[in-house]
């Protein structure tokens, strides 16, 4: 008997499926009995319940076993040289779980939910397969210009924007101050200067080129040189879910 409980443990701890057999503590009472038999060379034929559940446990017509639970539990007995029967159940995990804890059965093979009750009353196996549950809803579409704005312009995109701009406010003003002293396309006050350069800013990340805005000097141009540059990646600036709206809307 100890030999048969040794051999259980060993299985218990290697088959990671959903296999129980009663609780040690439940067997401490046989404990001297069990080493009365220690020294028994053959091993008495185990009867494991369980029941059908595709695809951990199935049977043929012609009465074969197979299945994942099924299949590990045989490759582990076979390892173990333990001799062992099926014995079926109607579909019942309560009922197939009480069976093994009245000891009906040695143990138990089917897809049996490991639970925190179950727990206190059996040893499981480590669970080897996790079932994921995805349940589709019907969302009511949210109608009016706020909810679709409230889409539209996420938190991502409306960061993306104020960068931009002030992107646009600092080419903008570094322009005007190399550009100021040239009367000829940036206006000298520091309001519409800046405000022409902006626009300057704008139409050369767009590429544009209306060519209503030049810098004429060597600091304007070497602006417009380092601004040209990352301008022309411009919509980097933007979140890839908005590019692809953008897109999918022309």
């Amino acid at each position: 008997m100890r030999s048969l409980a040794a051999a259980l443990c060993l299985a218990l701890g290697l088959l990671p499926s959903l296999l129980v057999a009663p609780s040690y503590g439940q067997a401490e009472h046989g404990q001297a009995e069990a080493g009365a038999s220690e020294g028994q060379a053959k091993i008495a034929k185990i009867v494991v319940g369980t029941m059908r559940v595709p695809p951990f446990v199935l049977r043929s017509d012609d009465g074969q076993w197979s299945g994942l639970s099924v299949d590990l539990w045989k490759q582990i007995a076979a390892d173990l040289k333990l001799p062992f029967e099926f014995r079926e159940y109607d579909y019942d995990p309560s009922g197939l779980l009480d069976a093994v804890e009245r000891g009906q059965v040695a143990a138990a093979i089917a897809a049996i939910p490991v639970t925190l009750e179950g727990e206190a009353r059996f040893d499981f196996t480590h669970p080897y397969f996790a079932a994921g549950l995805g349940i589709a809803v019907h969302t009511e579409p949210q109608g009016g210009v706020l909810a679709t704005l409230a889409g539209f312009f996420t938190y991502q995109v409306v960061a993306a924007i104020a960068v931009l701009l002030f992107g646009l406010l600092f080419v903008g003003m570094l322009i005007w101050l190399a550009e100021r002293r040239q009367k000829a396309h940036f206006d000298p006050r520091p309001l519409h200067g800046i405000a022409d350069g902006v626009w300057w800013a704008a139409v050369t990340m767009t590429t544009t080129g209306y060519g209503d805005k030049v810098p004429v000097t060597f600091r304007g141009r070497a602006v417009a040189m380092v601004w040209m540059l990352p301008a022309s990646s411009r919509w980097r600036f933007f979140p890839r879910h908005w590019r692809l709206r953008s897109s999918s809307a022309g």
